[in-house]
């Protein structure tokens, strides 16, 4: 009977939940294990690459991608030129 009593008085509290940016919860991480945050230096490779162009192979940024036939990123003036180039290159129809 003693610890249903004690039960009793004791003071129900609720966890408090809040939303914390990921950059000051890593930061309050870091503080909290005793590490230095360092800001990493200029020359870092982003984590994601960007995809190749189908058409001249170097990279395409997103925002500004077309996608060919094979649903393959290409840069806008590529997409215009491989279409140009299969247009030519396609033979003429009998009925044309």
């Amino acid at each position: 009977m003693r610890s249903k009593s004690r039960n009793q008085n004791l003071k129900k509290t609720e966890p408090v939940f809040r939303r914390i940016p990921y950059k000051q919860s890593s930061s309050i991480l870091l503080d909290f294990l005793g590490i230095e945050e360092k800001e990493p230096p200029g020359d870092v490779q982003p984590l994601v690459s960007l995809p190749n162009c189908s058409f001249r192979n170097d990279p395409v940024e997103l925002e500004d991608a077309k996608i060919d036939d094979d649903g393959k990123a290409m840069h806008e003036e590529c997409y215009i030129m491989s279409v140009i180039r299969k247009t030519v290159a396609s033979p003429k129809s009998p009925h044309a």
